[in-house]
């Protein structure tokens, strides 16, 4: 069974466990207090303070604040080319 994604397109505050993968819109903010059970993209001016468990990979693909005070699997920082 295959986990689903989680859009977070609002301010958002997680104290729990996700079970899937997150992916943080532009301009919008999430405070993790918790776990993902699966992949955290951070797309270009997102903004995100950690303090739990990402179990997969961090994908920043730009994000304007990201502050870590937990644990990740791996973190991918994407290279963002202008044209």
């Amino acid at each position: 069974m295959t986990k689903p994604d989680y859009i977070i397109s609002t301010n958002t505050i997680v104290s729990g466990i996700i079970e899937g993968n997150v992916i943080v819109n532009s301009g919008v903010y999430l405070k993790l207090d918790g776990i993902i059970n699966g992949d955290l993209t951070l797309e270009p001016g997102s903004n995100f303070i950690f303090n739990g468990i990402v179990v997969q990979e961090v994908i920043d693909n730009g994000a304007s604040t990201y502050e870590n005070n937990g644990i990740i699997q791996h973190f991918v920082e994407e290279l963002v080319t202008g044209e």
